[in-house]
């Protein structure tokens, strides 16, 4: 108990609680002052007016006790104010694990909706699909699990309402076979794909198989990393991250992938490009 005591003085909250603390109590003096001061003025000023108006000191009391409660009311708030500022700063930045499929792909299907409730379709997504071959057969699913199956519904729809005025969405796959890439292709012609109107996908060609960290940011607060399932071509188990530091350092990494020359751009915003499926199976070939 003793050392669970010291954890918890020594944690995060605790420190910043007791720091908002003394913060406050500095303050004490200041805020004894300006009361006093205010309750002196305030006294002077309605003893003169209500002399005028012949009006019992009875009054003043009572109007000075008024005065008084709505300052302490008004420094009650600005603490309750200060401690959820501290609380909500607290829980800015956060890293969760989430170790099985079921959690992961449930955490990125509700993430998708709340990003699309809070920002009104108007939000960027950026998706690592880096699936790379390290020696295991890899299964595409026809009927995929109900959890995959939800969270390609809800990526679909982002892809179908992308355009000017809805979601931007930027993907970056990796490609080892010509099976992997005519299935990306066979999707990428569905119509809820070929409605997309802010849809870009860079194809990139490793010269070696390795299994990839793969990166999916939703918005600019809310993002994932998650490690390479080796029976499928999906990720197995990642970690959740929310906050703009740990975004942004996902953003970076992101964006580094995507601006890496090589790649091939298979979609631009509004279309699939037809020479650039040609290079990609030529250069698949000759693998």
């Amino acid at each position: 108990m003793v050392d669970s005591l010291a954890d918890t003085l020594n944690s995060k909250t605790f420190n910043i609680y007791k720091m908002n603390w003394q913060r406050l109590r500095s303050n004490l003096p200041r805020y004894t002052f300006a009361l006093l001061l205010v309750a002196i003025l305030t006294m002077v000023s309605l003893g003169k007016f209500y002399d005028k108006l012949d009006v019992d000191y009875n009054a003043l009391v009572l109007t000075l006790l008024f005065a008084l409660s709505v300052f302490v009311l008004g420094m009650h708030v600005n603490i309750v104010a200060t401690l959820e500022s501290v609380l909500n700063k607290d829980k800015s930045e956060i890293a969760k694990p989430l170790l099985t499929l079921e959690d992961l792909y449930k955490s990125v299907a509700d993430t998708i909706d709340e990003e699309a409730k809070t920002s009104n379709d108007r939000s960027i997504i950026r998706l690592g699909s880096l699936h790379a071959d390290i020696g295991y057969k890899r299964v595409i699913n026809t009927q995929p699990k109900k959890y995959y199956k939800n969270f390609d519904e809800k990526f679909a729809q982002c892809v179908k309402k992308s355009g000017a005025n809805g979601w931007e969405v930027r993907q970056v796959i990796l490609v080892t076979d010509k099976d992997r890439f005519n299935y990306i292709l066979d999707k990428m012609m569905k119509p809820e794909f070929q409605k997309g109107k802010n849809f870009t996908v860079k194809v990139f060609i490793p010269p070696f198989s390795a299994p990839y960290i793969s990166p999916l940011i939703i918005g600019n607060r809310k993002g994932y990393l998650a490690y390479d399932d080796r029976s499928e071509y999906r990720v197995k188990a990642g970690i959740y991250l929310l906050g703009e530091q740990n975004v942004n350092l996902l953003i970076e990494y992101f964006d580094s992938i995507w601006a890496t020359p090589g790649s091939y751009e298979l979609r631009s915003p509004t279309h699939i490009n037809e020479h650039v499926v040609k290079e990609i199976r030529d250069r698949l070939e000759s693998l």
